[in-house]
Parts: structure tokens; C-alpha cells; sequence
């Protein structure tokens, strides 16, 4: 019996005709240990969309049912979907930049340094990397872990937002919440665009595609999906003697579609986490972390509306004497009318009960406050409103800071995620370059454009310059 070391590695070392079964058996393997967690991804996704029923992937879809079990869905105050909002308004207003800087800071290296940051940031900004990030920060809240992709498509730098459910990784080897160093990208693709992909790879990768089983077949006025799962694989090197591999397989093919060593010293996604695991790959989200409370305010908050209903409406007792025909009066939520005998008839008597005890009204407002606080985000930033009873501008200053300090390892784990991003595009553009490609980028400088020395901009060498990030505000 193996161990999970030899395990893991077993598809890089694998025969290249055995090596796409074993990869996709281990993947299989870990998608079953990861189905618990997709339906809580499912569920938190659900929570913040308030739908019904949330497919993280398309093989998983369902059909929605009747539009009435879906507004049963909502929530009646969904105090989560504030927290992540607010938390990525608050994050994402600092606009950080990757900034180049060299050794000793000499003038030709600084020259050479800032037209890689023009090429870069030309780059980022034409696919739009910026954005991605982004959104992928906003993932991170609801699902624990926002994953952004960087690759290459027909020769030219991509960046893609890609969902946590997706990326399979074996905890076991992960440790004390470190990253991982092989990750499987479990895609769903329609055929054809796969066939596409791997145009020119011979007749027996295609037999390979279009023999790949079908995960979901969906009709669309006669139109049809036919989607099958391609597992996009990464090792990192152990040394440089040992380089790691990329991989590409389906299942029902015990080979490989496409493969190529892996010799970058980094895998091409860039993770945020709301929080980090304690051991494990998978991050925390808010959802996940007041989930418990946003159940309990939903029930109080349906309670309270029921009492509203019930008895929060006057009541009369009609003596059955007063000759008062009841089946005249209908249902109508302005009143109810309940006969009683009374001897001697009488005239009816008017009622009004206590609704809800204050106490219930303040436990509803203490689990609304304790999402709040377990968070670190400011009620008054998700209102945009003033802290009470602090007049001058300095204490509300003085609120603001200490708000921002407690997301302070949010916004330090945002600006992270540019300068990892810019190290993951400086790999793709050196192999674009080593590959034979030269691109045409210009970027914005100082109100012109810039037109972009593509080979200048990648002659500065590795190891001779830093990434660092600086931070603007909107």
C-alpha cells in the first residue's frame, strides 16, 4: 500500500499511456472526499443569492421548482449578504498596483524595470485581471476561497475567476494551512470547445474527447450542451534537477491529451481567503462563520412577524345575545370577532393583547449586533451611518481607523493577491517569449500611451527585481 506522498505524486510519475487514468482515479477520489463540502458551498452561495437551489457546478444543476417554493428561499433579513457586501465595498476600495524595483537601484535596471511594469500592467488591465481579482475577493467571502487563474489561451495571457468547488487539492499533503504544491482544475467544458483546445494533438486525443462521457445533456429550443470533465493538473518541482508536470486528461483515456514540464516556481492561481484553516487548503467565509446566527434571526424575525399577524390586531368578544349575525364578518386582518355567552346579551367587548415581549424585540437586535461584531465590520459603515453620540469629526475618524484595523488582514491579503497575480503573469509572458511569441501592448502613462518594448520589458533578469504593491484609494 502507497502512502499519500506516493500517492499524489503517482500521476506525474506514472507511464505516459497510464498516466491520464491514474490522474483522473485520483481526482475522482478527491471529489468524493470533497461532496460534503460542495453542498455546504452550495448552501452558504444559496444563503447569499437567496435562490432556491445554487449549482456551483453544471452537473450538479437541479431544475428550480414553482416560482412559490422559491420565494420561500428568502431570506426574510439577510444580515449575511450585508456583512459580505460591506466587507468587499470596504476592501476594494484601495486600488492596489504592482510596483517593480530592482537591486541597488541603478539607472539601467530601473529603466528596464519600469517598462516591465508597463508591460504588466498593460497586460492585467487588457484582460481585465484587475477586475477578476476583484470579484474573486467578493468569493472569498461566500465561499471561504476566491481562486483567480492565470494561463495561456491561443497564445495570449488570460485571467480567469474560477469557483473554489472546482479546484481539487489533497489536504493530507497540505498541512498547517499551507499551499498547496499539486492542484487539479476540474473543468466542465462543452465538447466541442475541448475539441477545439486540443486541435492538432492527433486523432487519438480526439477519439479521446468524443469518447469522454457526457455529464449533462441540456435542451434549449432544440439546441443541446454536451459538457464532459477535462482535468487540468499541476505539480510543482521538488528541485531543478525534478521539474514538476502539467497535465490534461478525460476519463475513459488512459493517456494523456497534452502534457509539458512544469519548471515555474509557483502554480498559476492566485487564493484569497476570508479566513485560513487551521490545517487544510479550504478557507472560512463569513457565511459559514454566522450562518448559525442568520438562522436564528430568521426565526425570531418570522416569529416576530406571526405575532404581528396574530396579535397584533384588536380582538372584540360578541356576546352571542346581541343578535350580531358573525357570518357576515369576514376575515379581514383589521380585527377578529369571537362570540361568548352572556347571560342578558350585552354589548361587545373590544380587546387588544401584548404582542411580543421586549425581550424577544431585544435578543432579535443582540444576534443582529453579534454578527456584526464576530465579523469586525462596521454596523455604521453597512448603513452608512454616523457613530451615535461621537460629535466631532476627529472621534468619528478615530471609529473609522479602528474599524479598518480589524480588516487590516483582509486588505493586507488583497493587495497580496496583485503581487502574486504579477509574479503569475511575468511566468506566462517569459513563456510566451521563450515559445516564440512577441505581443503588441501599449499601456496608459501620465495621460498617453505608452507603446510597450515587448523583449526590452523581459530582458530585466529574474532574481534581479522585487514586486511590491502600492496602494491608491477612489
Amino acid at each position: 500500500m502507497t502512502d499519500n506522498s506516493e500517492r499524489s505524486r503517482s500521476w506525474v510519475d506514472a507511464k505516459p499511456d497510464e498516466a491520464g487514468g491514474v490522474l483522473v482515479q485520483y481526482a475522482t477520489a478527491l471529489e468524493g472526499r470533497m461532496e460534503g463540502r460542495l453542498l455546504n458551498m452550495e448552501l452558504y452561495a444559496a444563503v447569499y443569492s437567496e435562490q432556491l437551489q445554487t449549482a456551483l457546478r453544471p452537473s450538479r444543476a437541479r431544475n428550480l421548482q414553482t416560482s412559490n417554493n422559491t420565494r420561500n428561499a428568502n431570506l426574510t433579513m439577510n444580515v449575511a449578504r450585508s456583512l459580505v457586501e460591506t466587507e468587499h465595498a470596504t476592501i476594494t476600495e484601495a486600488m492596489p498596483r504592482p510596483t517593480y524595483l530592482t537591486e541597488e537601484g541603478s539607472r539601467p535596471q530601473q529603466d528596464l524595470a519600469k517598462e516591465l511594469q508597463f508591460l504588466v500592467d498593460g497586460i492585467m488591465s487588457d484582460v481585465r485581471a484587475y477586475e477578476t481579482i476583484e470579484r474573486a475577493e467578493l468569493d472569498k467571502c461566500v465561499l471561504g476561497t476566491g481562486v483567480v487563474k492565470f494561463h495561456i489561451v491561443n497564445g495570449r495571457p488570460n485571467v480567469d475567476r474560477e469557483l473554489i468547488s472546482s479546484i481539487l487539492v489533497d489536504e493530507d499533503l497540505v498541512g498547517a494551512g499551507k499551499d498547496p504544491r499539486q492542484i487539479i482544475h476540474r473543468m466542465e467544458v462543452p465538447r466541442a470547445q475541448a475539441i477545439a483546445q486540443f486541435r492538432g494533438m492527433g486523432a487519438k486525443v480526439r477519439g479521446a474527447i468524443e469518447a469522454a462521457p457526457a455529464l449533462i445533456m441540456s435542451g434549449l429550443q432544440g439546441m443541446r450542451a454536451d459538457l464532459i470533465a477535462v482535468y487540468d493538473a499541476y505539480s510543482l518541482p521538488f528541485d531543478e534537477e525534478t521539474p514538476g508536470k502539467h497535465a490534461f486528461a478525460v476519463e475513459n483515456f488512459e493517456g494523456l491529451l497534452w502534457e509539458e514540464p512544469w519548471k515555474k516556481p509557483r502554480l498559476p492561481f492566485v487564493f484569497q481567503r476570508w479566513q485560513r484553516p487551521t490545517v487544510g487548503f479550504y478557507g472560512v467565509g463569513i457565511i459559514e462563520q454566522v450562518l448559525g446566527l442568520q438562522v436564528e434571526v430568521n426565526k425570531f424575525f418570522r416569529n416576530v412577524s406571526r405575532g404581528l399577524t396574530n396579535w397584533g390586531v384588536p380582538t372584540a368578544f360578541v356576546p352571542v345575545g346581541a343578535k350580531i349575525d358573525l357570518q357576515k364578518m369576514t376575515n379581514d386582518p383589521r380585527g377578529k370577532f369571537i362570540p361568548f355567552d352572556a347571560s342578558g346579551g350585552g354589548t361587545p367587548i373590544m380587546w387588544n393583547g401584548v404582542i411580543l415581549s421586549p425581550e424577544v424585540m431585544d435578543w432579535l437586535q443582540f444576534n443582529i449586533d453579534t454578527m456584526y461584531k464576530v465579523t469586525g465590520i462596521s454596523q455604521n459603515t453597512a448603513f452608512s451611518e454616523r457613530e451615535v453620540g461621537i460629535p466631532s469629526a476627529r472621534g468619528q475618524r478615530e471609529i473609522s481607523q479602528k474599524g479598518a484595523s480589524r480588516l487590516a488582514p483582509q486588505s493586507k491579503q488583497y493587495e497580496r493577491a496583485f503581487v502574486d497575480g504579477a509574479w503569475c503573469m511575468d511566468d506566462i509572458l517569459r513563456q510566451l517569449k521563450e515559445d516564440g511569441h512577441k505581443l503588441v501592448i501599449s499601456s496608459a502613462s501620465q495621460g498617453a500611451l505608452h507603446r510597450v518594448d515587448f523583449d526590452k520589458a523581459l530582458s530585466l533578469e529574474p532574481g534581479t527585481y522585487h514586486v511590491d504593491v502600492f496602494v491608491e484609494t477612489s
